[in-house]
């Protein structure tokens, strides 16, 4: 019996041990996730897609928590309002039924990228009314169409923020 008692007794410090680590681990795992996305924060925020080709398959923009997600798959990226075109896709020839990737164009990106807010933020009575809490707009539609720079502002000129991970490839900038 008393060597049961003592096996036991001398184990209590190995138990704390293993539970410092765990918490430990879990702590330094929750910090360098957090570490691995950048945030932005302001009233009009631009992102510049000129010369990007670097967008791979399930890159991400989060805008006030609403997620946009690039796919390469041209049918999975046509699929929702959330979803965008990477920079590279694959489509399907439905003669052949043979599998192509072509390269995308970095100001269409950035116009579809546009065309998906407008239609979130300006069409109220569709099923993306609340998509964004205070309403977010592209600020210069000229801007887009010929430099392929994506302002955004909050329509009722709030702070709002976007957040990419660490190596989304979009230059973003805050600009107010």
């Amino acid at each position: 019996m008393s060597t049961i008692k003592y096996i036991y007794g001398n184990n209590k410090p190995i138990i704390y041990f293993a539970t410092l680590l765990i918490i430990t681990g879990l702590s330094l795992y929750a910090c360098n996730e957090n570490t691995q996305d950048k945030m932005y924060t302001g009233k009009l925020i631009e992102l510049n897609f000129q010369g990007v080709n670097s967008i791979e398959n399930k890159h991400w923009v989060e805008i006030d928590g609403v997620r946009f997600t690039h796919y390469e798959n041209m049918e999975r990226a046509n699929q929702d309002i959330y979803s965008l075109p990477a920079s590279t896709y694959l489509y399907r020839d439905d003669d052949t039924d043979r599998e192509f990737k072509s390269p995308g164009g970095d100001f269409s990106l950035a116009i579809q990228f546009g065309q998906h807010i407008n239609m979130l933020s300006s069409d109220r009575s569709s099923e993306y009314e609340q998509a964004f809490e205070n309403g977010i707009t592209v600020a210069n539609q000229v801007l887009l169409l010929t430099q392929g720079k994506l302002q955004l502002k909050s329509i009722e000129n709030s702070v709002f923020s976007i957040r990419t991970p660490e190596d989304y490839p979009v230059s973003i900038t805050v600009l107010e």
